[in-house]
């Protein structure tokens, strides 16, 4: 016997993780300009590459105890890197 795939309640579960998915990315990047302007004022580099090193090789223990993708995530977070700097270059 088939079960019945309730697609309406499955599209707003996944909804609702895409709002917390955004509000959690607002509250990261929130962080920017006080990033920003601590690098600024202690003549620290923008970019860090050995912290987006460290951070990308936690993505990928995270992913595989997940069971994600870690490309993926590493996709999604060197964009998070990106931005990040973008707003700290604004202050």
């Amino acid at each position: 016997m088939k079960r019945k795939i309730d697609i309406q309640n499955l599209r707003q579960k996944i909804n609702n993780f895409d709002m917390k998915i955004i509000e959690l990315i607002s509250k990261r990047q929130s962080l920017m300009p006080l990033v920003g302007l601590y690098k600024k004022e202690n003549k620290v580099p923008i970019h860090q590459p050995q912290r987006e090193k460290e951070i990308l090789a936690k993505i990928k223990i995270l992913a595989d105890e997940h069971k994600l993708n870690p490309v993926m995530l590493e996709k999604i977070f060197k964009t998070l890197f990106k931005d990040a700097k973008e707003r700290q270059r604004k202050i």
